[in-house]
């Protein structure tokens, strides 16, 4: 540590200096002062950020979220409709073997439906219209015919 000097041993050359060094301190401090300026400026525009990013992220996770519990209903309906679906093909193919069980060439009069008659009870020809009318393609698909031999033939029958 140096020596303090007299105030009345002090010479102009050291006054001088004391001064210069006075005037590079506070021209220090104040730069000192404009650099923590400017980082409470960075730290407030990064704490913004910071809450912008925040509040952006949690509206996100909320879009997320709704968007996750549309996407579970859609897809709980989605099956719902398909299990109704097909349950109403089930019961349509089993109402069409059962038509079929019943339309099937006649063993006692070959040619001839084994249900269908005209208004006299004669027997109408076989395939009977209704068996035509079945593998007839529906309306706006592709010309395909749903024939199935097991469905053709008469239905066995056990004594």
């Amino acid at each position: 540590m140096t020596e303090r000097i007299r105030l009345d041993d002090l010479t102009s050359n050291q006054l001088d200096n004391l001064y210069a060094e006075t005037d590079r301190l506070t021209a220090e401090l104040t730069d000192y002062d404009k650099r923590v300026q400017q980082v409470e400026e960075l730290l407030r525009i990064a704490h913004e950020t910071s809450n912008r990013s925040e509040a952006e992220r949690a509206r996100a996770v909320m879009r997320a979220e709704h968007a996750e519990a549309e996407t579970t209903a859609t897809a709980t309906a989605a099956a719902h409709l398909t299990s109704l679906v097909l349950d109403r093909a089930e019961r349509a193919e089993a109402a069409v073997a059962r038509v079929r069980g019943l339309h099937h060439d006649w063993e006692a009069g070959p040619g001839h439906c084994a249900h269908c008659q005209d208004g006299m009870g004669t027997p109408l020809p076989w395939p009977c219209p209704t068996l035509r009318a079945l593998d007839q393609p529906a309306p706006g698909t592709a010309a395909t015919q749903a024939t199935d031999d097991a469905c053709n033939k008469p239905p066995a029958v056990t004594l």
